[in-house]
């Protein structure tokens, strides 16, 4: 947070777009994201979450994970030139651990055409999130409908998530 804080104080834009809790299939891993939130919001950071398969047939979902694979590929781009697309993930485990692995591209065209992907598509396919009155928000992009509850999920799944985030385990995940 303290990075990602200072970054934006020198005027560095960032963007993150990550899985709403109704895309998400690890309860966990949304849990220890969620608590970061309102930090990245008020830090100055445009946060978005990738809406879930409406209108889809939906895949059933584990409260650890999900019994089938599924795509986990994170893309990062730095000054539109430096483009990383892998697995890795910005987090102690990831890089401690060596469990996850990305590579690096120095290209300015696929950084711009990324950054160009991003930028037109994301009010289409995800919610951005917003501080109201000191509370969290979700904006559809698409419809401007605001969601003041995780949208297209049920109490129990808000629930698990709320109790699964009181654990300690943050250095697990």
């Amino acid at each position: 947070m303290a990075f990602f804080a200072g970054m934006t104080k020198r005027g560095v834009k960032i963007s993150i777009l990550t899985n709403s809790l109704d895309a998400s299939d690890v309860m966990p891993v949304h849990a220890g994201y969620s608590r970061y939130r309102e930090a990245l919001l008020e830090a100055g950071i445009p946060l978005y979450e990738y809406k879930g398969t409406a209108g889809e047939q939906r895949r059933k979902r584990r409260w650890f994970g999900s019994s089938s694979a599924s795509l986990h590929a994170k893309t990062f781009v730095y000054d539109r030139r430096y483009t990383v697309i892998g697995t890795l993930n910005l987090d102690p485990p990831s890089l401690r651990l060596n469990t996850e692995i990305g590579i690096l591209f120095e290209s300015e065209v696929l950084a711009s055409t990324l950054v160009g992907a991003f930028d037109s598509n994301v009010q289409r396919a995800a919610y951005r999130l917003e501080l109201l009155e000191q509370e969290l928000a979700w904006r559809d992009g698409e419809t401007g409908l605001l969601y003041t509850r995780e949208p297209e999920v049920g109490f129990f799944r808000r629930a698990g998530v709320l109790l699964i985030s009181l654990l300690p385990i943050e250095s697990q995940l």
